[in-house]
């Protein structure tokens, strides 16, 4: 956990610089070297450097000119965003009303405008194309690309074959293919891929992604489409579809239907939950820090990796320590950096190298027989994770993938009745690119239980860091998440630094408001510090630091209405067996 916020820790301040644009453009945000990306600035022409268009050759087609642009009108449907006509002889001319751009595919293509917003997706049953059009602000379009690209640099994962820059009807075309190893569980693998990114101004990019189940035999097989690229005023807005969640987990066992109605349900009140290094292994802190406070946390959150043994042992203890003191587990599995000769473990995972662990955890689990909130590769839309698509050819699908496995081999293995699943993106995307945007990473449309929400006021220690509220981070995240996403929610993991503001103030204006956001059912804070690179403390976020803090989370717990203490009680035939109680 220590090494994992500390990677975001460095992570994020070097997103942060390029984004911001502090300095100049940084020596890491190059890409790799030129022998793996041909592309660097130094090949472009002056303008193009800047990431402006370059002029059209002789023969070759200008900017098209458009006069006055159309009004926008709402979109009230998927196909209100998009038009479709026939070409002759075999082809399709899609129109992107909420992007702006025409292109001819093929007659067979399929047109997916779910994500709207974010991309279109389009394909027949070899091939998938992603298309994003990305505005940049502080960022140039060669910062975009390469740092888009950093992947490519995992050479034991991905092999790169071609690359080349070229003008595309008036416009400079950045191209690069390459492909990854095959992954035994997908029994479709598209692991060929080429990336072309059309520069069409000093601040925007057009971004193809092709995908494809077998090697590309050229560059030609995919620039025909880019080439029928034209740009057009965009003339809908997108449309918005929102998760729904399961209608109903037949396999739950009785207990966590309960759990999951008591934390979650329509009528349940605000539960709250806690991080401590030590715990649930260890208990005499947290016991400590609710014996102070009068109050105690029914959520106790932990942490495990992939391919960390030991991780286990220590969760057996975990789990009967949870279970006897009437506790329900917030357990967050992830994938770690390895070596980088060993390439990336998601990519071990979905090659069924570590069926062994999850039969293991699924075992360990289900002989528990008590509700488990299982959180599977959290802030996957942060590139400090391993599991994020920075790391894995920019590609989402590889992390849905992943977590359609994980799930599909932890119910095989007799854990599906204990598991309610939590889908939890970071806050906000790093780096802040469409490829990278957080909706891209939800699994399948009935696949998750809860909406996690990650957020926290990481204090000022960094010069880029800013001190914020509890509403100036909830705010605009919960706007999103409900107008998205139909299941509850919960702040699965938050916390407040002291570094450069009035923690206590702060601690007291999140219960003051905390009210306004009906949907979060569920808080758990992250009481432990961050350390900077040097190993020293650069954010506090220990829940009891002082007695001040303590006096006002007593005051806060106190005032608030919880709302699960006056459900119903737990089913009769249950209550022999259930220390999962919620201090009933």
């Amino acid at each position: 956990m220590i090494k994992r916020r500390i990677i975001r820790c460095t992570a994020l301040l070097l997103c942060l610089a390029v984004l911001c644009g502090l300095g100049g453009l940084p020596a890491w945000a190059d890409g790799p070297d030129a022998e793996a990306m041909p592309w660097g600035a130094e090949t472009l022409p002056p303008e193009q450097a800047e990431g402006g268009a370059a002029p059209p050759e002789e023969g070759e087609a200008a900017e098209p000119t458009v006069e006055l642009p159309p009004p926008m009108e709402v979109s009230r449907s998927l196909e209100d965003t998009y038009g479709l006509e026939y070409t002759p002889p075999h082809g399709q001319l899609f129109t992107n009303r909420v992007d702006g751009y025409e292109i001819t595919l093929p007659g067979d293509f399929t047109v997916d405008m779910t994500k709207s917003d974010v991309c279109a997706v389009l394909g027949n049953d070899a091939w998938k194309l992603e298309i994003y059009r990305q505005e940049l602000s502080g960022v140039s379009p060669l910062a975009y690309i390469n740092y888009s690209n950093r992947f490519i640099a995992n050479t034991a994962d991905h092999g790169w074959e071609y690359g080349v820059s070229e003008s595309v009807n008036g416009y400079m075309a950045h191209v690069m293919q390459w492909s990854r190893r095959d992954l035994a569980a997908l029994d479709r693998d598209f692991n060929h891929y080429a990336c072309v990114n059309i520069v069409a101004g000093s601040n925007l990019v057009y971004t193809f992604f092709f995908k494809a189940d077998d090697a590309f035999w050229g560059p030609e097989q995919y620039m025909e489409m880019v080439r029928s690229f034209r740009q057009v005023y965009p003339t809908r807005t997108a449309y918005t579809v929102m998760t729904q969640g399961p209608a109903d987990r037949e396999e739950w066992d009785e207990l966590t239907r309960y759990a999951f109605d008591t934390l979650f349900g329509a009528e349940a009140g605000l539960s709250w939950g806690l991080f401590e290094h030590a715990a649930p292994m260890h208990m005499q802190r947290v016991n400590f820090i609710e014996k102070n406070l009068e109050f105690k946390f029914p959520i106790q959150l932990l942490y495990i990796h992939f391919g960390e043994e030991d991780t286990l042992t220590q969760l057996e203890t975990a789990l009967a320590n949870v279970k006897a003191e009437g506790r329900i587990m917030e357990l967050t599995l992830q994938t770690v950096a390895q070596p980088a000769e060993q390439g990336n473990m998601v990519y071990d995972v979905l090659d069924k190298e570590h069926d062994d662990y999850l039969q293991r955890l699924a075992e360990l689990i289900a002989a528990n027989r008590q509700p488990v909130l299982f959180r599977l590769g959290n802030e996957m839309n942060g590139d400090w994770c391993p599991y994020s698509a920075w790391h894995t050819s920019r590609d989402a699908e590889v992390y849905r993938a992943f977590s359609r496995y994980v799930y599909d081999r932890l119910e095989e293995y007799g854990a599906g009745p204990w598991l309610i699943r939590v889908w939890n993106p970071n806050e906000r995307s790093y780096p802040d690119f469409k490829w990278n945007h957080a909706g891209l990473y939800y699994p399948a449309e009935d696949d998750m239980d809860v909406i996690g929400l990650t957020g926290y006021n990481t204090g000022t220690y960094y010069p880029s860091e800013t001190w914020r509220s509890f509403d100036e981070i909830y705010a605009p995240l919960y706007e999103e998440a409900v107008a998205r996403h139909a299941q509850p929610l919960m702040i699965t993991e938050f916390s407040c630094s002291s570094v450069g503001g009035d923690k206590v103030q702060w601690v007291q204006d999140m219960f003051a408001s905390i009210a306004d956001y009906p949907r979060i059912k569920a808080a758990v804070w992250w009481s432990g510090r961050d350390l900077d690179a040097q190993g020293n403390i650069a954010r506090p976020y220990w829940i009891d630091d002082n007695r001040l803090m303590t006096f006002y989370l007593k005051r806060g717990f106190d005032g608030l209405e919880a709302g699960w203490l006056s459900d119903p009680a737990p089913p009769e035939e249950a209550k022999d067996e259930f220390p999962f109680k919620l201090f009933l």
